[in-house]
């Protein structure tokens, strides 16, 4: 079973790979309720904790859901951790819509945020997972792997981007033959996380 699916079937029967609103630090909830007063803080999922910036504190970053005029709108908030226990407000993502089949979680490894969307269907799974590092104070995109595959073989795809030095590799495994091809992407993306939206994504980077 690819690797990728084992991971939505096992966050999608724990429903995060970290933890909620209720584990969050009382001086992290200080914040939110002073930045966002009028959401609830049960809209509030899928929290990580890790050091961002290398200073030995701990930042968080976690869902924020929103009820809007249009319906459920979702974005990515960033708080960094300050040597005396509080917190403030780093960054945030633009928004986008939810959606009940969209399985979205986060995790804070080595210095960055990896976000991942990701959905499975009657037969297929498909997911993508963005990479964001402090870059000169402000948190940039730095790489994308796009995965995709049926659900019961071995068979996948899978496509990563370096933002970085622009190269792209590409990868296919099909009857457990494994091809790989390379190539560069044309011109240069600065992409940050306040810009940041699954739903414009995908231009920007074609």
């Amino acid at each position: 079973m690819p690797q990728l699916f084992t991971r939505l079937l096992l966050a999608a029967l724990t429903l995060s790979s970290s933890c909620f609103a209720a584990d969050l630090p009382s001086e992290a909830l200080k914040i939110l309720t002073a930045k966002y007063p009028n959401v609830e803080l049960k809209r509030i999922s899928d929290v990580s904790f890790g050091d961002l910036n290398n200073d030995g504190i701990k930042d968080i970053c976690f869902i924020l859901s929103e009820l809007g005029e249009n319906g459920s709108y979702e974005r990515l908030v960033v708080l960094a951790g300050r040597a005396d226990g509080t917190f403030a407000l780093f960054s945030q993502s633009d928004t986008w819509a939810a959606h009940m089949r969209r399985l979205i979680y986060t995790s804070i490894e080595k210095g960055s945020i990896f976000l991942n969307d990701s959905s499975v269907g009657y037969t297929e799974f498909e997911g993508t997972r963005y990479q964001f590092k402090i870059i000169q104070g402000r948190l940039k995109l730095i790489g994308t792997v796009h995965t995709q595959g049926t659900i019961g073989s071995d068979d996948e795809s899978k496509s990563s981007v370096n933002l970085v030095t622009n190269k792209i590799v590409n990868v296919t495994v099909e009857d457990k033959k494994r091809k790989e091809s390379f190539s560069r992407m044309q011109g240069h993306y600065d992409i940050y996380l306040e810009d940041f939206s699954f739903a414009t994504i995908s231009g920007k980077l074609n």
